[in-house]
């Protein structure tokens, strides 16, 4: 890329569209790169050529649209973060698509908003040489399902009379179908305002048939292949959501809000989110450092909320209270609560009497979810 530079190409068949795209980020040529083509075909030979940190298009486009255009990016240029800027409302077609789109925007869109959607998606990638991570990170897609909650989740839905509550309580179990939900539903298409972290918003948004519809076509995640990383699978899974359980307790110890304790149990499931990417490949192994750094990334690019405590979360101290300290705090407590009761120190007010029953609380939460 240019001297360091971002580069980034826009794609839309409408000169107007880009000329005021162009003018609206004048300001920023000083360390981004920009590109501005009129169709998909313009699009892959300049990508084949210079190449993109990212792509930004149109949906609605003659001869190739937008989705095709992006699934083809997906492989050909496997590093470059893929996204939409579309006026186009057709909710059937961006959930078929959603898999290999990063971020859907939606026209109009102004200045401030445009630029913080890349700055925060680029802003941790761009420090990122290894490319093996990068395109790690970049060309996932839809992640591994625990299979008891796929199980649990189908059986719910077998009743007619199921509920969303119902349904995104078991989701909210999931590392790979919470984040997936959460995707979907912080892009500008669904026009949500206030970005949420709480799946069972995220199902009200989305809709009866809509949800069950991704659920029936695999849309929130994949079943586990078959391999010899069940019992590592199996091993994230249950560290993910007894961090996120003691996430939770921790933080009604300190009675905070319904808000608060929903960011902290979702940002406690998707703190190691970067584990789940790492056994879903076939590469090489990872570094313990580099993988909280991947499974970072990958929240950053699909827009998850979050991302100011992220930037945080190396310089917790158990001492605090922020999201990441309680996070922090979770995972020391899921560490220890393996142990006799005779090991275990005590946190802040949190004696041993309270933290066996913390533990009782967080075992008996996800029994069902766990091997």
């Amino acid at each position: 890329m240019t001297a360091n530079k971002i580069r980034i190409l826009f794609v839309d068949d409408q000169p107007l569209i880009l000329r005021g795209i162009r003018r609206m980020l004048r300001d920023m040529r000083q360390i981004w790169d920009l590109h501005f083509v009129e169709s998909g075909t313009e699009a892959l030979t300049f990508l084949r050529v210079h190449g993109a940190d990212v792509i930004i298009s149109d949906m609605r486009m003659p001869v190739m649209d937008g989705a095709a255009l992006l699934k083809l990016v997906r492989y050909r240029n496997p590093q470059t973060v893929r996204m939409v800027l579309s006026g186009f409302s057709e909710k059937e077609t961006l959930m078929s698509s959603a898999p290999f789109i990063h971020q859907y925007l939606s026209k109009p869109i102004d200045s401030d908003q445009i630029k913080r959607v890349i700055e925060d998606s680029m802003e941790r990638l761009s420090h990122v040489e290894d490319t093996y991570l990068k395109t790690l990170v970049i060309a996932a897609e839809r992640l591994p399902v625990n299979p008891l909650i796929l199980k649990k989740l189908q059986d719910k839905m077998t009743n007619e009379h199921w509920s969303l509550d119902e349904v995104s309580d078991i989701i909210w179990h999931d590392p790979a179908m919470t984040v997936m939900i959460l995707k979907l539903v912080n892009g500008s298409f669904f026009g949500i305002g206030e970005p949420t972290v709480s799946v069972k918003r995220a199902a009200r948004e989305l809709g009866r048939e809509t949800l069950a519809t991704l659920i029936n076509s695999s849309g929130l995640g994949i079943e586990i292949p078959d391999s010899d990383k069940k019992e590592d699978y199996a091993k994230y899974w249950k560290k993910s959501l007894y961090t996120a359980e003691l996430a939770r307790l921790l933080i009604r110890h300190h009675n905070k809000t319904e808000h608060e304790e929903n960011e902290v149990y979702t940002a406690a499931l998707l703190h190691n989110i970067g584990e789940l990417l790492s056994l879903h490949s076939s590469g090489r192994d990872i570094w313990a450092e580099d993988l909280e750094l991947a499974g970072f990334i990958l929240l950053d690019i699909w827009g998850i909320p979050g991302r100011e405590q992220r930037n945080v979360a190396g310089n917790c101290q158990l001492e605090g209270n922020s999201t990441y300290e309680l996070i922090s705090k979770a995972e020391y407590l899921c560490r220890i609560t393996q142990m006799e009761d005779q090991h275990i120190k005590c946190l802040e007010n949190i004696d041993g009497d309270l933290l066996r029953e913390m533990r009782q609380q967080c075992q008996k939460a996800i029994r069902a979810y766990v091997t």
